[in-house]
């Protein structure tokens, strides 16, 4: 699991650069080539973030996709999109190599940690694969905190994704 080793959840605020760079590292590092459309909220330029459990769910599904297309796919070119729209983020890795059968079972964990990933955010996976490549897919409902949970945590001094802190149910972070 070379591509995926060393990469752990990123900041929140960072969470669209975390992406590309994703998408770069692949980049320098395939034998193929990857497009890529990601039209996602951008906070940096004052868009609402999406939850960040999301981000990492939506950021975990394209590193895996494209962690088997490096293992497996001997594909020449990938498209990767997220988007979303009309209260749903889809995210697509296609890519145009020698597929695989689906149902076949396999050693690995890599389909069944994306199932198992995107039915814990209540989303829908769908995987077509064939002779032209594979399609993996996800439906995620888009979530954004909301104002008022972003202030109260503000108010009670939580700071995501610091291992020293760990949320409590009451909302208050506890250590």
């Amino acid at each position: 699991r070379s591509a995926g080793r060393g990469h752990r959840p990123i900041a929140p605020d960072h969470r669209r650069l975390a992406a590309s760079d994703l998408l770069q590292r692949h980049r320098e590092q395939a034998d193929f080539a990857i497009e890529a459309e990601l039209r996602i909220p951008d906070s940096q330029a004052g868009e609402p973030r999406l939850a960040p459990e999301l981000e990492t769910t939506v950021y975990r599904l394209v590193q895996e996709a494209l962690t088997n297309v490096v293992k497996h796919a001997k594909a020449q070119h990938v498209l990767v999109t997220v988007t979303e729209d009309r209260g749903d983020v889809t995210v697509e890795v296609k890519d145009d190599g020698v597929g695989f059968s689906a149902d076949a079972e396999t050693a690995g964990f890599g389909l069944t940690g994306m199932r198992e990933r995107v039915y814990l955010a209540g989303g829908t996976l769908r995987v077509e694969s064939g002779e032209s490549g594979t399609l993996i897919g996800a439906r995620l409902l888009a979530r954004h905190p909301s104002a008022a949970r972003r202030a109260a945590a503000a108010a009670n001094g939580q700071v995501r994704f610091r291992a020293d802190r760990v949320p409590a149910r009451n909302g208050r972070a506890r250590r």
